[in-house]
């Protein structure tokens, strides 16, 4: 059973991954979790915008956000031991704000594994403030001093161009998963996460399942949403 600060939903990729089924012994797939960071601390303590030195568009995470975050890990490596996948064949990408790294760092440490964090920027967060919130990201060589797992030399998918208007959101979510497709063939028991936020989250849900919006469960901190494919679907793509 997940930890109750997380949710697991199983989509279907259509074309592209099908739904989870319950047999363990299924080998024959790879799969993807999409994860919501924890939650942020200026939602637990809104005072902290007030302040002169606060990176108000990064947040790092609450107290709260931390435990879940690790719960996360413990969460996710206790299903891949019970259901026989390698623990050490996972790609983790993270959205380049502090609470996504947070989240990640939190998570795989409570995995007790050395994958990196592979910093994607295809999924960070919806520009809803004219770039505000995304000029207050320092550089990944910064970010590196504390996230010693920080993949400097990975190159993300690609980079969305700021002001991004509601109105391309989704086209942007569609390209990231495009671009990952395109990037990750199917390969038997490789394992994915991405850590994104809530309105990626459930943008890149909607797009990987090709559901309407309003069918996808609403990502609450570090909800997870489990997808997988297999070979057999993976013919099925352009």
């Amino acid at each position: 059973m997940p930890p109750d600060n997380t949710s697991t939903e199983e989509q279907s990729f259509n074309a592209n991954f099908a739904a989870m089924q319950n047999d363990p012994n299924d080998g024959d797939r790879q799969y993807l979790f999409l994860i919501r960071h924890g939650d942020r601390w200026d939602y637990s303590y809104p005072e902290w915008k007030k302040l002169p030195t606060s990176r108000c568009g990064d947040s790092p995470l609450s107290p709260l956000g931390h435990e879940q975050a690790r719960q996360v890990g413990i969460f996710l490596k206790s299903y891949l031991e019970e259901h026989n996948l390698p623990i050490d064949n996972i790609t983790w990408m993270s959205s380049p704000f502090l609470r996504c790294l947070q989240t990640s760092d939190n998570a795989l440490n409570a995995m007790e594994i050395e994958t990196k964090i592979l910093p994607e920027y295809s999924i960070f967060e919806w520009d809803g403030h004219d770039g505000e919130w995304h000029q207050d990201l320092p550089s990944l060589e910064e970010r590196k001093h504390y996230f010693p797992r920080l993949d400097l030399e990975y190159q993300t998918l690609f980079v969305p161009e700021l002001p991004e208007p509601r109105s391309i959101f989704f086209d942007r979510c569609q390209r990231a998963v495009d671009a990952f497709h395109q990037r990750h063939p199917f390969q038997s028991k490789q394992i994915f996460v991405m850590v994104s936020h809530a309105a990626g989250c459930l943008a890149l849900a909607k797009t990987l399942a090709k559901k309407e919006l309003q069918e996808i469960t609403p990502a609450a901190p570090c909800s997870i949403y489990m997808f997988t494919r297999t070979s057999v679907r993976n013919l099925d793509l352009g």
